[in-house]
């Protein structure tokens, strides 16, 4: 038996098989790649869904890692800490002003649990507008705020109170709000949809829950744990329509590579929470603070809005073409470096063929294949992801 059998094999004899397990068996990353047990090399633009955002192994960030662990690797949020207040006022430079009050989580769905909680003591309501497709995570609120009945089946009777409008439909929004505000807490909602398709709202849609959210007197959640960190060419997707929510949530690349959600409000709104109203024996982890800081840090010197649209632009371009000389390719559709590709059929196959020709990509449902690269990805790495989708679309459509 080779190693990375021997390894498969421990873990699908001892894991609770949640997960639909990919071919290769991972040891190393650098950059956009990595590299299995048997010396192969990927290009990696699922980045960990989002999680890579400056590649993997960045050199700043081992080094603060590496720092921190030798100086204090646990710190519970009882005692203060230097480099999470250190990590706290970076992050508080690159947010609103207006969002000055902040909660630090082990995961972006224990973020989003922190926020409907929050919501509901501070509104004193129960009722959470969320919307068709929305993905919000998967422990028992989140997932009561996630759209998709796959995820939901079986674990009923969810968090009462939540209701699922069309994505993109404002006036849906404002009629269930004239006849339900007095009822309703919050409103939570992605900038674009990140597991429901890389579906992208039509101009105006955020703006417009923004006041529709003031007119009601209703708290707006914006959750930007995929869109956030410059993914979409701004630090936040939702500057983009000069909106600032009442709470925001960011994760996944924002920890450097390690776990991290977190949580920002207006202080009035967070005050509500109260001594013991969300805590967490593993949050604000120093050794995860030091990565974050260190994360924000390379960000700023190493990614800027004009890099994202000039790779957006080189992307879309050839994924454009590319769709209009196949059968397969219904649509391409993002912003930034969050980019789907929706196919006429589901996209297991062509995920795997992708795979074997030494690309890694995501699926975002069965027929939408999903591109998160780390934002440092260069000119000729988006040109190889283009060139084995088409290879990959053409041994698709022989089959």
């Amino acid at each position: 038996m080779s190693i990375s059998e021997r390894l498969k094999r421990i873990e699908n004899s001892l894991l609770i098989p949640v997960y639909r397990k990919r071919g290769p068996v991972l040891v190393s990353g650098r950059g956009c790649w990595v590299r299995d047990i048997d010396g192969r090399e990927y290009l990696d633009v699922t980045s960990g869904f989002g999680v890579a955002i400056l590649g993997h192994s960045h050199p700043l960030i081992i080094e603060a890692i590496s720092s921190q662990i030798e100086k204090l690797i646990t710190c519970h949020s009882s005692f203060y800490c230097e480099a999470r207040a250190e990590f706290l006022e970076a992050i508080s430079k690159r947010l609103p002003s207006e969002l000055n009050s902040f909660l630090l989580t082990n995961s972006g769905a224990e973020a989003v649990e922190a926020s409907l909680k929050l919501a509901r003591k501070y509104t004193g309501r129960k009722k959470i507008v969320a919307f068709v497709r929305g993905y919000h995570g998967k422990t028992l609120g989140a997932l009561s705020a996630t759209w998709n009945p796959k995820y939901r089946k079986g674990f009923e009777p969810l968090v009462e109170g939540f209701l699922h409008l069309p994505y993109g439909n404002l006036e849906r929004v404002e009629s269930f709000l004239r006849e339900n505000a007095e009822d309703v807490a919050s409103i939570i909602v992605e900038p674009i949809q990140g597991e429901g398709g890389i579906n992208v709202p039509p101009p105006g849609f955020l703006k417009g829950l923004r006041e529709l959210a003031d007119q009601f007197n209703v708290l707006l959640i914006v959750d930007e744990i995929q869109t956030g960190l410059m993914r979409t060419g701004t630090f936040l997707a939702s500057e983009q329509e000069n909106v600032v929510p009442d709470i925001l949530l960011l994760g996944k690349g924002l920890g450097g590579g390690l776990p991290i959600g977190f949580l920002a409000s207006r202080k009035d709104v967070g005050e509500k929470m109260g001594i013991g109203g969300h805590t967490s024996t593993m949050a604000g982890n120093p050794v995860v603070c030091a990565s974050g800081k260190a994360l924000l840090e390379a960000l700023s010197k190493e990614v800027s809005s004009s890099r994202i649209e000039s790779s957006s632009k080189l992307f879309f371009e050839n994924l454009t073409r590319i769709a209009e000389s196949s059968n397969f390719i219904r649509e391409v559709r993002g912003k930034g470096l969050m980019i789907g590709i929706e196919c006429r059929k589901p996209v297991g196959n062509l995920l795997k063929i992708m795979e074997e020709k030494g690309v890694l990509a995501l699926n975002a449902g069965i027929n939408v294949v999903r591109f998160l690269p780390p934002l440092i990805i260069n000119r000729d790495e988006i040109l190889k992801v283009c060139e084995t989708l088409e290879e990959s679309v053409k041994l698709v459509e022989e089959a």
